[in-house]
């Protein structure tokens, strides 16, 4: 679905325009995973523009009991 919605939004993008993402690195190995994809998709040519959001423990112990801020 992922890849069915990206590839609708890429063919209706114009050749300038980058697809905005929503990326969540979240902890552990999150943070390293998520750049090594987002380098991949990078060098693969994707016109992505990330935007990041905090999920995870820092949101958790801010008194966000599910983890993820509610503006994600």
């Amino acid at each position: 679905m992922i890849t069915e919605t990206l590839e609708k939004e890429s063919n209706t993008a114009t050749a300038d325009s980058a697809i905005k993402i929503a990326v969540a690195k979240g902890d552990g190995i999150g943070p390293e995973i998520m750049d090594a994809t987002l380098k991949v998709l990078k060098a693969a040519g994707a016109n992505i523009e990330p935007e990041c959001i905090e999920i995870g423990e820092q949101v958790y112990l801010s008194g966000n009991t599910s983890g993820i801020q509610k503006e994600a």
